[in-house]
């Protein structure tokens, strides 16, 4: 192959930053990758992407946890390598190069192991009874009324307390999102 790990990046962001489907992502998304990208392509030790491998990943996380202004840097060196795993996957299915190198990696640097990391659905609660339960223990202060509240809201939409802190409330009729009319937000 004659394409560098700079070109494949600067293919992959051109391209729109393509999922497993080739689909073009979010441009929330593709700003996120545009960000890693440059985090990545700062290291200038990169070799051919196809020999790229676990002893290059290693050197890539300790140069990157060395320059990171927060927090230890693991979870921003799995982020930045899955992005670079994505451009190369989608290159190796543009025929840029002829296999994806990394498809034996399963390393993560964010510090721990699979079997530590605890995801939310292994928490959620397991019935519409555990979480009534949960909000009316917040409903018993008013301090912390709007925790239920926000609990409920959640559960019932499928959004995450960051998504709905940018839910609008200003929208002037109801047939435009963000209009709360009797206590309804449409």
């Amino acid at each position: 192959s004659n394409y560098s790990v700079s070109e494949i990046c600067t293919e992959y962001l051109a391209g729109g930053c393509p999922d497993r489907k080739l689909q073009t992502r979010s441009e929330n998304a593709i700003k996120q990758d545009s960000d890693r990208i440059k985090q990545i392509l700062k290291w200038k030790s990169w070799p051919e992407p196809e020999r790229i491998d676990q002893p290059t990943l290693d050197r890539y996380a300790s140069f990157r946890q060395k320059n990171c202004r927060r927090g230890h840097g693991g979870r921003a060196v799995d982020l930045e390598i899955n992005t670079l795993k994505n451009a190369t996957r989608w290159a190796a299915r543009l025929q840029h190069l002829r296999s994806d190198p990394f498809q034996q990696f399963k390393r993560a640097y964010y510090g721990k192991s699979a079997s530590e990391i605890l995801h939310c659905r292994e928490r959620m609660p397991q019935s519409a009874e555990e979480l009534h339960t949960i909000a009316q223990s917040f409903f018993e202060t008013r301090i912390s009324e709007v925790f239920g509240w926000q609990l409920l809201f959640e559960a019932f939409t499928g959004c995450r307390t960051s998504e709905t802190i940018r839910l609008r409330t200003d929208a002037q009729n109801q047939h435009q999102p963000g209009f709360i009319k009797n206590g309804v937000l449409w």
